[in-house]
């Protein structure tokens, strides 16, 4: 009797041991399967961020290649072929192809793709978008196709001026916050424009890139502020501001001016 009921009780352990244990791999087994799948979902998640910055990189790069390709030309200055990007100039050193397929040599021959051919000479330009520039001034150019944005100097203005030019002075220093918020706004408008009318200086004012023609210039206008801008018209000043301006601000004037 009593082995009979302690051969029962030990049959009872055993079942309720193994259930207890079968239930625990099971938990243990699903477990471990939530694991798996949070891991690969995370792995999935991951590889997709992963793809969307490579993608916004590319385009970011891709992007900044056409903005840069833009605004790349192509120069003669003193008798050799100069190459201008960003405001900067380096001397040519091999032949180019333009978007539209003309071929631009570093001896200054330009062949487009009907066969037609040209030699720029002194101050003539050709950029990437097929644009090209008569020119004349010597100054360095930051800005501009049509019309263009230079360095002042001297005799690039008194040329303006003979010219008949619309000019836009831009007083500016290099250590003025408002300046250098004013430049890249600049730099677009004039890139912008389409009318040969217009000829702008940027004339550095109180910095260490001032020279003795931008004093004397300053001091014939009567200027006292960095970031003073002057607009003058057959000659006579018709502009002049203190006030911040930005890419719509100038054209409106500019604009109002050429009326």
């Amino acid at each position: 009797m009593n082995k009979g009921i302690i051969m029962a009780g030990i049959i009872i352990l055993i079942l309720v041991g193994g259930g207890y244990i079968a239930n625990q791999q099971s938990k243990n087994a699903e477990q471990e399967k939530m694991t798996q799948e949070k891991a690969a979902m995370k792995a999935k998640e991951d590889a997709a961020m992963k793809e969307k910055e490579a993608m916004k990189k590319d385009k970011e790069k891709d992007g900044g290649k056409d903005e840069a390709m833009m605004g790349k030309g192509f120069l003669m200055k003193d008798g050799k072929m100069m190459v201008e990007e960003n405001g900067k100039m380096t001397v040519m050193t091999a032949d180019a192809t333009i978007n539209d397929g003309t071929k631009v040599t570093t001896s200054g021959q330009v062949m487009k793709k009907d066969g037609t051919t040209m030699i720029l000479t002194g101050g003539q330009s050709i950029w990437m978008d097929g644009t090209m520039m008569k020119g004349s001034y010597t100054g360095k150019q930051l800005a501009g196709k049509s019309s263009p944005y230079i360095e002042y100097n001297k005799a690039d203005y008194e040329k303006a001026k003979a010219d008949g030019k619309i000019i836009f002075l831009d007083f500016y220093a290099n250590w003025c916050p408002i300046c250098r918020a004013e430049a890249p706004e600049f730099n677009a408008a004039f890139n912008s424009l389409t009318t040969d009318k217009v000829v702008g200086f940027r004339v550095n004012y109180q910095d260490s890139d001032t020279d003795k023609d931008e004093k004397k210039l300053a001091g014939d206008f009567g200027i006292t502020h960095q970031n003073s801008k002057i607009i003058l018209k057959d000659g006579k000043e018709v502009i002049r501001t203190l006030e911040q301006w930005d890419k719509a601000t100038f054209l409106q004037q500019i604009n109002a001016a050429l009326q």
